[in-house]
């Protein structure tokens, strides 16, 4: 993410707090990021193209 952000003009989230270990409160990995404006993704997934139309 930090190279996309730094080498494209691809909106990236910040990410806040990344928790690779079990051991904690919800007991899975997660990632806490900033939230990006748009749609999404399930929202929009079935009126996408199933092949890019360039």
């Amino acid at each position: 993410m930090r190279y996309v952000k730094h080498h494209t003009t691809i909106p990236v989230p910040t990410v806040y707090l990344f928790e690779v270990n079990h051991d904690n409160p919800v007991r899975m990995q997660y990632m806490v990021m900033e939230r990006m404006p748009g749609f999404p993704l399930y929202k929009i997934w079935n009126k996408l193209p199933t092949f890019p139309h360039w």
